[in-house]
Formats: structure tokens, C-alpha cells, sequence
């Protein structure tokens, strides 16, 4: 089973009410707790992401997700 980020992109001016620019898909890097933080693997790198307006493309995404699973306190 995979992990994704939806990403809801939103342009907002001072004036007026917020523009909907598109939504994003993102799938994170995860990472478990016996996993180390150490290249190559981490820190996740940058990806461009497609941002869609329904069915039609509308921009690119340039960002880095990472999903990190830790450990109990009890």
C-alpha cells in the first residue's frame, strides 16, 4: 500500500476571494523508525509534481514530501 499527499494549491490576493489554481498528487518518501536519516536516501529529493484543474494540466509542483513513522513514547 502507498502513501500520497493531495495538495490543494489556492491563490490568494489581499482583496477579493481566494482563485483555485489546481490540485497536486504526491507520493512522500517514507521512512520507518529503523531507518537511518543518511544519504542517499534522505533528505528526500526535489520532484516536479503535475497540478490539475479537473481533467485539463495547469502547472507544475516543484517540492519534496517525506513521510516519517517514530517511534511510541510509551
Amino acid at each position: 500500500m502507498f502513501a500520497y499527499d493531495v495538495i490543494t494549491l489556492t491563490y490568494y490576493l489581499i482583496q477579493g476571494s481566494p482563485d483555485y489554481l489546481g490540485r497536486a498528487f504526491a507520493f512522500p518518501l517514507l521512512k520507518l523508525p529503523n531507518e537511518t536519516y543518511e544519504p542517499p536516501m534522505f533528505p528526500a529529493l526535489l520532484q516536479w509534481w503535475p497540478i490539475m484543474r479537473g481533467q485539463a494540466a495547469s502547472g507544475e509542483l516543484l517540492a519534496s514530501f517525506e513521510l516519517m513513522q517514530v517511534k511510541s513514547a510509551t
